[in-house]
């Protein structure tokens, strides 16, 4: 038996996803280099995970993965966004040395 589940709690899910997936993306291209960018990207993957299966929990994997894939995406897009502002930021600061 299915017990209704609100839809605040589904849109918090699903925007949770978005950002731990929008940022692990940024972290990969980001100016960090070594072990502790790649703990930060596996740390921030692991958490949309649990977002994710949190979401499954909720309303089913039927329902889920559409909106998980949705947030995945929106994610990707949102931190390649991020990772060209920081590109154009520093081609548009004076190089100081």
């Amino acid at each position: 038996m299915s017990t209704p589940v609100n839809q605040s709690e589904v849109a918090r899910l699903r925007e949770q996803i978005e950002r731990e997936y929008a940022a692990a993306c940024a972290g990969l291209h980001g100016l960090g280099m070594g072990s502790a960018r790649h703990d930060f990207i596996q740390a921030r993957m692991a958490r949309a995970q649990q977002y994710g299966e949190q979401l499954i929990e909720r309303i089913g994997a039927q329902a889920a993965m559409p909106l998980i894939v949705e947030a995945m995406e929106a994610g990707s897009r949102q931190g390649q966004r991020e990772r060209e502002k920081g590109e154009n930021a520093s081609l548009l600061s004076p190089d100081v040395g």
